[in-house]
């Protein structure tokens, strides 16, 4: 595995760990949204285009594809995660392949600007 990608692996299990230690345990009562709450709150309006982006990403190139396995073996999470993206409201303007690319070609003209 390149730096990079190991850097990538290091980062994500980083970030996991903190979804896991600060927000799983807020999820524990959702039922299927935040508080226990049959419709979105304001948490899952505010984080859905996070999630989109981070399970989108997840398919490779941008992030690993271990960051979105080790996200879906966080009970809480992973079931309010699947709920918050099976919402209308969250995937209809939602254009992946779209933001997918933009991502990539940003990324590479930051790579290029930072030699």
């Amino acid at each position: 595995m390149k730096a990079e990608g190991r850097e990538k692996e290091e980062k994500c299990e980083v970030c996991v760990g903190v979804i896991e230690k600060e927000i799983e345990p807020l999820l524990q009562d959702a039922g299927p949204f935040f508080g226990g709450s049959e419709e979105m709150t304001l948490a899952e309006v505010n984080v859905a285009p996070f999630l989109l982006r981070m399970y989108a990403f997840s398919e490779g190139e941008l992030l690993p594809t271990s960051f979105k396995a080790s996200l879906q073996k966080l009970p809480n999470f992973s079931k309010w995660a699947d709920a918050v993206l099976k919402k209308e409201s969250v995937t209809y303007i939602w254009d992946e392949e779209n933001v997918i690319s933009r991502t990539k070609r940003r990324v590479a003209q930051m790579k290029t600007q930072a030699k």
